[in-house]
Protein backbone atom coordinates (compact mmCIF):
# COMPACT_ATOMS: atom_id res chain seq x y z
CA UNK A 1 0.00 0.00 0.00
CA UNK A 2 2.75 2.41 1.30
CA UNK A 3 4.99 2.12 -1.61
CA UNK A 4 7.88 3.96 -3.67
CA UNK A 5 5.53 5.30 -6.27
CA UNK A 6 2.89 6.72 -3.84
CA UNK A 7 1.96 10.48 -4.01
CA UNK A 8 4.31 12.58 -1.72
CA UNK A 9 0.89 14.24 -0.20
CA UNK A 10 -2.10 11.68 -1.34
CA UNK A 11 -5.03 14.14 -2.67
CA UNK A 12 -7.89 12.35 -3.44
CA UNK A 13 -9.43 13.02 0.05
CA UNK A 14 -8.38 16.04 -0.15
CA UNK A 15 -10.04 16.80 -3.73
CA UNK A 16 -13.41 15.56 -2.30
CA UNK A 17 -13.51 18.27 -0.03
CA UNK A 18 -12.47 20.80 -2.35
CA UNK A 19 -15.12 19.55 -4.60
CA UNK A 20 -17.70 19.35 -1.68
CA UNK A 21 -16.82 23.05 -1.05
CA UNK A 22 -17.05 24.26 -4.65
CA UNK A 23 -20.82 22.49 -5.07
CA UNK A 24 -21.68 24.47 -1.63
CA UNK A 25 -20.09 27.79 -2.74
CA UNK A 26 -18.02 27.96 0.31
CA UNK A 27 -17.08 31.05 1.48
CA UNK A 28 -15.63 30.98 4.46
CA UNK A 29 -15.02 34.50 6.49
CA UNK A 30 -10.92 33.56 6.83
CA UNK A 31 -10.62 31.35 3.87
CA UNK A 32 -9.51 28.06 3.38
CA UNK A 33 -6.90 25.78 5.29
CA UNK A 34 -5.49 22.69 5.89
CA UNK A 35 -3.91 20.86 9.03
CA UNK A 36 -0.74 18.99 9.11
CA UNK A 37 1.28 16.92 12.21
CA UNK A 38 4.55 15.14 12.21
CA UNK A 39 5.80 12.82 14.65
CA UNK A 40 7.42 8.96 14.69
CA UNK A 41 4.17 7.34 14.16
CA UNK A 42 5.98 4.52 16.11
CA UNK A 43 3.13 3.10 15.14
CA UNK A 44 0.50 5.84 14.48
CA UNK A 45 -2.64 5.70 16.54
CA UNK A 46 -6.31 7.66 16.60
CA UNK A 47 -4.99 9.95 19.45
CA UNK A 48 -2.97 11.48 16.19
CA UNK A 49 -5.73 11.71 13.82
CA UNK A 50 -7.80 13.16 16.67
CA UNK A 51 -4.91 15.72 17.23
CA UNK A 52 -5.96 16.77 13.63
CA UNK A 53 -9.95 16.88 14.02
CA UNK A 54 -9.24 19.22 17.00
CA UNK A 55 -7.11 21.10 15.47
CA UNK A 56 -10.16 21.80 12.18
CA UNK A 57 -13.06 21.84 14.83
CA UNK A 58 -11.22 24.88 16.17
CA UNK A 59 -10.23 26.29 12.89
CA UNK A 60 -13.38 25.87 11.60
CA UNK A 61 -15.09 27.92 14.50
CA UNK A 62 -12.70 30.83 14.16
CA UNK A 63 -14.34 31.06 10.10
CA UNK A 64 -11.88 29.01 8.74
CA UNK A 65 -13.22 26.13 6.39
CA UNK A 66 -10.53 23.03 6.70
CA UNK A 67 -10.59 20.88 3.61
CA UNK A 68 -7.21 18.71 4.28
CA UNK A 69 -5.47 17.18 7.27
CA UNK A 70 -2.60 15.09 6.65
CA UNK A 71 -0.47 12.87 9.17
CA UNK A 72 3.72 13.00 8.27
CA UNK A 73 6.04 10.34 9.95
CA UNK A 74 8.60 11.50 10.19
CA UNK A 75 12.17 10.34 8.42
CA UNK A 76 14.50 7.50 9.98
CA UNK A 77 16.93 9.98 10.61
CA UNK A 78 15.24 11.87 13.18
CA UNK A 79 13.00 8.59 14.60
CA UNK A 80 16.25 5.59 15.01
CA UNK A 81 18.16 8.02 16.86
CA UNK A 82 15.18 8.87 19.06
CA UNK A 83 13.96 5.26 19.89
CA UNK A 84 17.97 4.14 20.58
CA UNK A 85 18.01 6.92 22.77
CA UNK A 86 14.37 5.85 24.16
CA UNK A 87 15.36 2.21 24.68
CA UNK A 88 12.86 1.45 22.48
CA UNK A 89 11.99 -0.20 19.06
CA UNK A 90 12.32 2.40 15.87
CA UNK A 91 9.70 0.91 13.42
CA UNK A 92 11.37 1.87 9.66
CA UNK A 93 9.92 4.55 7.67
CA UNK A 94 8.29 2.14 5.23
CA UNK A 95 6.53 0.20 7.81
CA UNK A 96 5.16 3.05 9.45
CA UNK A 97 4.12 4.82 6.64
CA UNK A 98 2.23 1.55 5.55
CA UNK A 99 0.53 1.20 9.23
CA UNK A 100 -0.56 5.11 9.30
CA UNK A 101 -2.11 4.25 5.76
CA UNK A 102 -4.02 1.17 7.16
CA UNK A 103 -5.35 3.34 9.99
CA UNK A 104 -6.51 6.33 8.56
CA UNK A 105 -7.80 4.22 5.50
CA UNK A 106 -11.78 5.05 6.65
CA UNK A 107 -11.51 8.47 7.68
CA UNK A 108 -12.68 11.30 5.29
CA UNK A 109 -10.01 13.81 5.28
CA UNK A 110 -7.02 12.38 7.17
CA UNK A 111 -4.08 11.38 4.59
CA UNK A 112 -0.78 10.51 5.51
CA UNK A 113 2.41 12.24 3.94
CA UNK A 114 4.91 10.75 1.95
CA UNK A 115 7.39 13.42 1.42
CA UNK A 116 8.92 13.96 4.51
CA UNK A 117 9.56 9.98 5.48
CA UNK A 118 10.73 9.71 1.49
CA UNK A 119 13.96 12.69 1.50
CA UNK A 120 17.05 10.98 0.65
CA UNK A 121 19.85 11.41 2.88
CA UNK A 122 18.31 13.75 5.48
CA UNK A 123 15.40 14.68 7.99
CA UNK A 124 13.77 17.77 6.98
CA UNK A 125 11.86 19.05 10.39
CA UNK A 126 8.13 20.41 10.78
CA UNK A 127 8.69 23.56 9.27
CA UNK A 128 9.88 23.15 6.23
CA UNK A 129 7.68 20.02 6.31
CA UNK A 130 4.57 22.47 6.16
CA UNK A 131 6.59 24.64 3.51
CA UNK A 132 6.56 21.83 1.49
CA UNK A 133 2.75 20.83 1.41
CA UNK A 134 1.91 24.43 0.67
CA UNK A 135 4.14 24.74 -1.91
CA UNK A 136 2.20 21.67 -3.59
CA UNK A 137 -1.22 22.51 -2.66
CA UNK A 138 -0.46 25.90 -4.33
CA UNK A 139 0.19 24.49 -7.46
CA UNK A 140 -2.72 22.40 -8.10
CA UNK A 141 -4.88 24.00 -10.29
CA UNK A 142 -8.17 22.86 -8.73
CA UNK A 143 -6.56 24.97 -5.55
CA UNK A 144 -6.17 28.15 -7.90
CA UNK A 145 -9.83 27.62 -9.08
CA UNK A 146 -11.52 27.10 -5.64
CA UNK A 147 -9.43 29.88 -4.43
CA UNK A 148 -10.82 32.05 -6.77
CA UNK A 149 -14.45 31.59 -6.61
CA UNK A 150 -13.95 31.76 -2.62
CA UNK A 151 -12.16 35.18 -2.98
CA UNK A 152 -9.05 33.98 -1.31
CA UNK A 153 -5.19 33.92 -2.18
CA UNK A 154 -4.32 30.81 -1.08
CA UNK A 155 -4.56 27.56 1.35
CA UNK A 156 -3.45 28.45 4.82
CA UNK A 157 -1.44 25.68 6.11
CA UNK A 158 -1.50 24.84 10.11
CA UNK A 159 0.55 22.80 12.23
CA UNK A 160 -0.68 21.21 14.83
CA UNK A 161 0.97 20.08 17.74
CA UNK A 162 0.92 19.58 21.86
CA UNK A 163 1.94 22.28 23.80
CA UNK A 164 5.26 20.19 25.07
CA UNK A 165 6.39 21.08 21.15
CA UNK A 166 4.84 24.32 21.19
CA UNK A 167 6.54 25.40 23.99
CA UNK A 168 9.78 24.12 23.00
CA UNK A 169 10.17 25.67 19.85
CA UNK A 170 8.75 28.88 20.65
CA UNK A 171 5.34 28.25 18.68
CA UNK A 172 2.88 30.16 19.90
CA UNK A 173 4.72 33.55 18.72
CA UNK A 174 3.80 31.54 15.00
CA UNK A 175 5.71 29.56 12.63
CA UNK A 176 5.53 31.57 9.19
CA UNK A 177 2.24 33.66 9.27
CA UNK A 178 3.94 36.35 6.72
CA UNK A 179 3.82 33.11 4.43
CA UNK A 180 0.34 31.73 5.25
CA UNK A 181 1.96 29.28 7.77
CA UNK A 182 -0.19 28.90 11.11
CA UNK A 183 0.10 27.23 14.68
CA UNK A 184 -3.28 25.09 16.31
CA UNK A 185 -1.72 24.32 19.85
CA UNK A 186 -3.70 20.94 20.59
CA UNK A 187 -3.67 20.06 24.85
CA UNK A 188 -3.82 17.07 26.94
CA UNK A 189 -6.87 16.43 29.32
CA UNK A 190 -5.13 18.50 32.13
CA UNK A 191 -2.53 20.58 30.59
CA UNK A 192 -2.80 24.66 30.57
CA UNK A 193 -1.97 26.13 27.22
CA UNK A 194 -1.21 29.42 27.08
CA UNK A 195 -3.14 31.72 25.10
CA UNK A 196 -4.23 32.09 21.24
CA UNK A 197 -2.72 35.09 19.08
CA UNK A 198 -4.97 35.50 16.31
CA UNK A 199 -2.59 38.15 14.69
CA UNK A 200 0.29 35.63 14.47
CA UNK A 201 -2.09 32.36 13.66
CA UNK A 202 -1.90 31.37 16.14
CA UNK A 203 -4.89 29.05 18.19
CA UNK A 204 -5.76 26.93 20.79
CA UNK A 205 -7.95 23.54 20.45
CA UNK A 206 -9.95 21.71 23.23
CA UNK A 207 -8.06 18.26 24.55
CA UNK A 208 -10.05 15.06 23.05
CA UNK A 209 -11.89 13.40 25.00
CA UNK A 210 -13.06 9.79 26.04
CA UNK A 211 -10.50 6.56 25.37
CA UNK A 212 -8.73 8.34 22.34
CA UNK A 213 -7.23 11.15 24.81
CA UNK A 214 -5.30 7.91 26.31
CA UNK A 215 -3.94 6.11 23.10
CA UNK A 216 -0.17 6.12 22.87
CA UNK A 217 2.44 4.18 20.54
CA UNK A 218 3.92 2.98 23.62
CA UNK A 219 0.42 1.12 24.72
CA UNK A 220 -0.50 0.30 21.21
CA UNK A 221 3.24 -1.32 21.05
CA UNK A 222 2.13 -3.21 24.22
CA UNK A 223 -0.86 -4.39 22.90
CA UNK A 224 0.52 -6.21 19.44
CA UNK A 225 3.63 -7.42 21.86
CA UNK A 226 0.53 -9.50 23.65
CA UNK A 227 -1.34 -9.74 20.93
CA UNK A 228 -4.31 -8.34 21.98
CA UNK A 229 -6.54 -7.22 18.32
CA UNK A 230 -9.59 -6.10 20.42
CA UNK A 231 -6.80 -3.39 22.14
CA UNK A 232 -4.77 -2.61 18.78
CA UNK A 233 -7.81 -2.45 16.28
CA UNK A 234 -10.30 0.24 19.30
CA UNK A 235 -6.65 2.24 18.92
CA UNK A 236 -6.21 1.84 15.09
CA UNK A 237 -8.30 0.39 13.46
CA UNK A 238 -9.39 -3.02 12.34
CA UNK A 239 -7.67 -3.03 9.28
CA UNK A 240 -4.32 -1.79 10.84
CA UNK A 241 -4.60 -4.28 13.41
CA UNK A 242 -4.98 -7.08 11.04
CA UNK A 243 -2.28 -6.33 9.12
CA UNK A 244 -0.11 -5.91 12.33
CA UNK A 245 -1.25 -8.90 14.05
CA UNK A 246 -2.63 -11.63 10.96
CA UNK A 247 -0.13 -10.27 8.32
CA UNK A 248 -0.01 -12.51 4.91
CA UNK A 249 3.21 -13.96 3.92
CA UNK A 250 4.00 -11.40 1.83
CA UNK A 251 3.58 -8.31 3.99
CA UNK A 252 5.48 -10.36 6.62
CA UNK A 253 8.45 -11.04 4.01
CA UNK A 254 8.00 -7.53 3.27
CA UNK A 255 8.92 -5.67 6.72
CA UNK A 256 10.32 -8.65 7.88
CA UNK A 257 12.79 -6.81 10.35
CA UNK A 258 9.67 -4.41 11.72
CA UNK A 259 7.57 -7.87 12.34
CA UNK A 260 10.90 -9.48 14.32
CA UNK A 261 10.98 -6.05 16.46
CA UNK A 262 6.94 -6.75 17.38
CA UNK A 263 7.84 -10.21 17.88
CA UNK A 264 5.15 -10.98 14.95
CA UNK A 265 5.42 -14.72 13.69
CA UNK A 266 4.89 -15.42 10.32
CA UNK A 267 1.51 -16.74 9.65
CA UNK A 268 1.24 -20.70 10.53
CA UNK A 269 -0.46 -23.27 8.45
CA UNK A 270 -3.79 -22.40 10.70
CA UNK A 271 -3.41 -18.90 9.93
CA UNK A 272 -3.01 -19.44 6.78
CA UNK A 273 -6.43 -21.02 6.41
CA UNK A 274 -8.13 -18.19 7.22
CA UNK A 275 -6.61 -16.45 4.16
CA UNK A 276 -8.43 -17.16 1.15
CA UNK A 277 -6.70 -14.99 -1.32
CA UNK A 278 -3.07 -16.49 -0.44
CA UNK A 279 -4.76 -20.26 -0.81
CA UNK A 280 -4.47 -19.75 -4.89
CA UNK A 281 -0.78 -18.76 -4.19
CA UNK A 282 -0.06 -21.53 -1.08
CA UNK A 283 -1.47 -24.94 -2.37
CA UNK A 284 -4.30 -24.38 -0.04
CA UNK A 285 -7.83 -25.42 -1.06
CA UNK A 286 -10.24 -22.93 -2.71
CA UNK A 287 -12.97 -21.52 -0.25
CA UNK A 288 -16.49 -20.67 -1.37
CA UNK A 289 -16.79 -16.29 -1.66
CA UNK A 290 -18.65 -15.05 0.58
CA UNK A 291 -21.50 -12.43 -0.42
CA UNK A 292 -23.43 -10.58 2.74
CA UNK A 293 -26.80 -9.04 1.64
CA UNK A 294 -27.55 -7.61 5.03
CA UNK A 295 -25.87 -4.79 6.81
CA UNK A 296 -28.27 -4.83 9.50
CA UNK A 297 -27.73 -8.40 10.54
CA UNK A 298 -23.88 -7.59 10.57
CA UNK A 299 -24.93 -5.06 12.87
CA UNK A 300 -26.70 -7.12 15.07
CA UNK A 301 -24.04 -9.74 14.74
CA UNK A 302 -21.42 -6.82 16.01
CA UNK A 303 -23.72 -6.38 19.12
CA UNK A 304 -23.17 -9.98 20.21
CA UNK A 305 -19.28 -10.78 18.73
CA UNK A 306 -17.17 -7.21 18.66
CA UNK A 307 -14.18 -7.27 16.75
CA UNK A 308 -14.64 -11.04 16.77
CA UNK A 309 -16.99 -10.56 13.97
CA UNK A 310 -14.11 -9.14 11.83
CA UNK A 311 -12.02 -11.90 12.28
CA UNK A 312 -14.80 -14.09 10.73
CA UNK A 313 -15.76 -11.86 7.50
CA UNK A 314 -13.06 -13.47 4.67
CA UNK A 315 -10.86 -10.76 3.24
CA UNK A 316 -12.20 -11.45 -0.08
CA UNK A 317 -16.02 -11.22 0.82
CA UNK A 318 -18.41 -9.35 -0.95
CA UNK A 319 -21.18 -6.78 0.86
CA UNK A 320 -24.12 -6.46 -1.33
CA UNK A 321 -26.26 -4.03 0.23
CA UNK A 322 -29.70 -2.92 -0.37
CA UNK A 323 -29.42 0.44 1.24
CA UNK A 324 -28.45 3.29 -0.07
CA UNK A 325 -24.48 4.54 0.41
CA UNK A 326 -25.88 8.32 1.96
CA UNK A 327 -27.44 6.26 4.69
CA UNK A 328 -24.08 4.88 5.92
CA UNK A 329 -22.09 7.75 5.09
CA UNK A 330 -24.22 10.99 5.01
CA UNK A 331 -22.09 13.98 3.64
CA UNK A 332 -24.68 16.77 4.72
CA UNK A 333 -27.28 17.44 7.15
CA UNK A 334 -30.16 16.25 4.90
CA UNK A 335 -28.29 12.91 4.12
CA UNK A 336 -27.92 12.53 7.86
CA UNK A 337 -31.46 13.15 8.57
CA UNK A 338 -32.60 10.31 5.85
CA UNK A 339 -30.35 7.77 7.72
CA UNK A 340 -31.25 8.44 10.68
CA UNK A 341 -34.93 7.73 9.45
CA UNK A 342 -34.62 4.54 7.69
CA UNK A 343 -32.33 3.25 10.62
CA UNK A 344 -30.83 4.71 13.32
CA UNK A 345 -28.07 2.47 13.94
CA UNK A 346 -26.35 3.23 10.59
CA UNK A 347 -24.08 5.84 11.53
CA UNK A 348 -23.78 5.14 15.43
CA UNK A 349 -20.38 5.75 16.94
CA UNK A 350 -20.49 1.36 17.90
CA UNK A 351 -20.23 0.07 14.22
CA UNK A 352 -17.61 2.48 13.49
CA UNK A 353 -15.22 -0.68 12.66
CA UNK A 354 -17.92 -1.84 10.45
CA UNK A 355 -18.21 1.30 8.48
CA UNK A 356 -14.21 1.33 7.96
CA UNK A 357 -14.20 -2.28 6.67
CA UNK A 358 -17.10 -0.76 4.25
CA UNK A 359 -14.69 1.39 3.41
CA UNK A 360 -11.74 -0.50 2.42
CA UNK A 361 -13.63 -3.19 0.51
CA UNK A 362 -15.25 -0.22 -1.43
CA UNK A 363 -11.97 0.64 -2.49
CA UNK A 364 -11.86 -2.75 -3.72
CA UNK A 365 -14.98 -2.51 -5.56
CA UNK A 366 -15.97 -5.65 -3.29
CA UNK A 367 -19.23 -3.37 -2.28
CA UNK A 368 -22.51 -2.66 -3.91
CA UNK A 369 -25.17 -0.18 -2.79
CA UNK A 370 -28.31 -1.24 -4.59
CA UNK A 371 -30.28 2.04 -4.02
CA UNK A 372 -28.26 4.50 -6.64
CA UNK A 373 -27.78 8.33 -5.35
CA UNK A 374 -30.52 10.43 -5.42
CA UNK A 375 -33.23 7.60 -4.89
CA UNK A 376 -36.32 8.35 -2.81
CA UNK A 377 -36.97 5.74 -1.06
CA UNK A 378 -41.05 5.66 0.06
CA UNK A 379 -40.05 3.37 2.80
CA UNK A 380 -42.20 0.07 0.83
CA UNK A 381 -40.56 -3.20 0.46
CA UNK A 382 -40.93 -3.26 -3.57
CA UNK A 383 -39.65 -0.12 -3.79
CA UNK A 384 -36.44 0.62 -5.58
CA UNK A 385 -34.94 1.71 -8.87
CA UNK A 386 -35.50 -0.88 -12.00
CA UNK A 387 -32.03 -0.14 -13.66
CA UNK A 388 -30.80 -1.66 -10.60
CA UNK A 389 -29.76 -5.62 -10.91
CA UNK A 390 -28.49 -4.93 -14.59
CA UNK A 391 -25.78 -2.36 -12.71
CA UNK A 392 -25.51 -5.37 -9.83
CA UNK A 393 -25.24 -8.23 -12.34
CA UNK A 394 -22.47 -6.28 -14.17
CA UNK A 395 -20.68 -5.25 -10.58
CA UNK A 396 -20.77 -9.11 -9.39
CA UNK A 397 -18.99 -10.48 -13.14
CA UNK A 398 -15.80 -8.20 -12.31
CA UNK A 399 -15.03 -10.51 -8.61
CA UNK A 400 -13.41 -14.13 -9.72
CA UNK A 401 -14.86 -16.87 -8.13
CA UNK A 402 -12.46 -19.45 -6.18
CA UNK A 403 -13.64 -22.56 -7.29
CA UNK A 404 -13.03 -21.88 -10.75
CA UNK A 405 -11.11 -19.07 -11.34
CA UNK A 406 -13.38 -17.49 -13.85
CA UNK A 407 -15.55 -14.39 -13.55
CA UNK A 408 -18.92 -15.03 -11.52
CA UNK A 409 -21.99 -15.27 -13.98
CA UNK A 410 -24.39 -12.40 -14.80
CA UNK A 411 -27.77 -12.53 -12.75
CA UNK A 412 -30.45 -14.54 -14.24
CA UNK A 413 -32.59 -11.34 -15.08
CA UNK A 414 -34.80 -12.96 -17.56
CA UNK A 415 -38.48 -13.28 -16.16
CA UNK A 416 -39.10 -16.39 -18.78
CA UNK A 417 -35.94 -18.06 -17.21
CA UNK A 418 -37.53 -18.65 -13.31
CA UNK A 419 -40.92 -19.00 -15.31
CA UNK A 420 -39.70 -22.38 -17.32
CA UNK A 421 -36.35 -23.66 -15.85
CA UNK A 422 -36.33 -22.54 -12.00
CA UNK A 423 -36.63 -25.71 -10.42
CA UNK A 424 -34.51 -26.94 -7.05
CA UNK A 425 -35.32 -23.70 -4.77
CA UNK A 426 -33.10 -22.69 -1.61
CA UNK A 427 -34.15 -19.37 -0.11
CA UNK A 428 -37.87 -19.21 -2.15
CA UNK A 429 -39.48 -20.99 -4.29
CA UNK A 430 -41.99 -17.98 -5.17
CA UNK A 431 -41.37 -17.19 -8.14
CA UNK A 432 -43.25 -14.26 -8.97
CA UNK A 433 -41.97 -12.18 -5.55
CA UNK A 434 -38.60 -13.23 -7.16
CA UNK A 435 -39.09 -11.54 -10.52
CA UNK A 436 -41.09 -8.36 -9.06
CA UNK A 437 -37.91 -7.72 -6.73
CA UNK A 438 -35.42 -7.67 -9.12
CA UNK A 439 -37.27 -5.58 -12.04
CA UNK A 440 -38.18 -3.01 -9.53
CA UNK A 441 -34.89 -3.09 -8.17
CA UNK A 442 -35.88 -3.98 -4.44
CA UNK A 443 -34.24 -6.01 -2.27
CA UNK A 444 -36.30 -8.46 0.11
CA UNK A 445 -33.83 -10.89 1.30
CA UNK A 446 -35.23 -14.18 0.30
CA UNK A 447 -35.58 -13.54 -3.38
CA UNK A 448 -32.30 -11.64 -3.53
CA UNK A 449 -30.75 -14.54 -1.65
CA UNK A 450 -32.58 -17.16 -4.65
CA UNK A 451 -31.53 -14.90 -7.31
CA UNK A 452 -28.05 -15.08 -6.33
CA UNK A 453 -27.99 -18.40 -5.27
CA UNK A 454 -29.15 -19.48 -8.54
CA UNK A 455 -27.84 -17.46 -10.68
CA UNK A 456 -24.07 -18.62 -9.20
CA UNK A 457 -24.64 -21.42 -7.01
CA UNK A 458 -20.92 -21.68 -5.75
CA UNK A 459 -21.53 -18.30 -3.87
CA UNK A 460 -21.68 -18.45 -0.32
CA UNK A 461 -24.77 -15.97 0.93
CA UNK A 462 -25.01 -15.07 3.92
CA UNK A 463 -27.68 -12.91 6.00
Amino acid sequence: MADSGAEPWPLAKFRAALAQAASEGAKPPKGFAVVLTTGGLNPAHLGHVQLLHQARNRLEKVGYKVVGLWLSPSHDAYLQPKAKSLNTIGLSAGFRLEVSERAVAGDPLVAIGHWEAKQPGYWPDFPEVSEALQAHLAALPETELLLRAGGASRVQVFYACGTDHAAKCGLYRGLRPDAGIGIVVVPRQGEAARGENPGRMVYVAEPSEGDVASFSSTKVRAAIASSNFDQVASAMSPKAATFLLQPKLEEHSRFLDDFAKLGVTPPSEEKLASFPDDLAHCGGTPQPRRIYVSLSSLMREWDGKGFELLKEIPSNALFFFGSKRSWVFPENSEEHQESVKENSRYTKPTYQALRDLILEKESRGEVFFLKPPGFKYNGDLFHGDPGAFPLASTWIQRHTDPLTGKPFAPLLLDPQWWATSFKNSKYTRHVGTIVKNFQRGAHDYAPVMELLHQSNPTLEIAC
